[in-house]
């Protein structure tokens, strides 16, 4: 009967043989494997981690911004725009405009949009005479020099005014002829030295 093998004494070192000297494996014998170290937590997760302190400084930064921003004093409102309002030459442009429609409310034309304002340009006044929708374009000269007031309305300024009075077109008849195009005109005002003249049907949209 073969006699049994010793077993190896605890907690000495034993070498596994054929692997070299450079990689010899070493183990303890009867001595259980350590356990591994738990993995450090997340940094994303960590309230101690640098993104964190560096996300509690940028929301603290931006409370104080916050703070000062409101303790600051307010812009004055500005002030209430009307006839007071604007350069001399807006300002005159307003009277001429007045004028101009008392004069065709006198006539029974009725009022339906006033300095209407697109990428395409200005309607001074939108009005209503019977059936037909007026453009009408207010023109104030001092002078009979260039030809006046009528005379400013050159073929230029008349192709504004006809892409204006395109796009302002769809609303107002759907506003006032419920929808259905209605036949259109346009008229010059010109406020001369002289007097006022009303020019009707001053030019063509073609």
């Amino acid at each position: 009967m073969p006699a049994p093998v010793a077993e190896p004494p605890q907690g000495r070192d034993i070498c596994i043989p054929g692997a070299g000297a450079r990689a010899s494996q070493h183990a303890k014998v009867g001595v259980p494997p350590r356990a591994s170290a738990a993995p450090a937590p997340n940094d994303m997760c960590d309230p101690e981690s640098t993104p964190y302190r560096l996300a509690r400084v940028a929301q603290r930064r931006a409370w104080r911004s916050r703070r000062r921003s409101r303790a600051r004093p307010s812009a004055p409102a500005d002030p209430p725009r009307g006839l007071d309002a604007g350069s001399p030459a807006q300002r005159d442009g307003a009277r001429g405009e007045d004028e101009a429609l008392a004069m065709l409310q006198r006539a029974g034309l009725r009022l339906l949009g006033r300095n209407l304002r697109c990428r395409a340009g200005e309607i001074d006044l939108a009005m209503r005479d019977g059936l037909e929708l007026v453009f009408v374009e207010v023109r104030r000269r001092s002078g009979a020099g260039y030809g006046g007031a009528a005379a400013s309305v050159d073929p230029a300024k008349q192709r504004r005014l006809v892409r204006a009075a395109a796009w302002f077109l769809g609303p107002l008849a759907q506003a006032h002829w419920a929808g259905r195009a209605p036949a259109c005109r346009f008229d010059v005002v010109a406020l001369e030295a002289d007097g006022v003249h009303w020019l009707k049907d001053a030019f063509r949209a073609d």
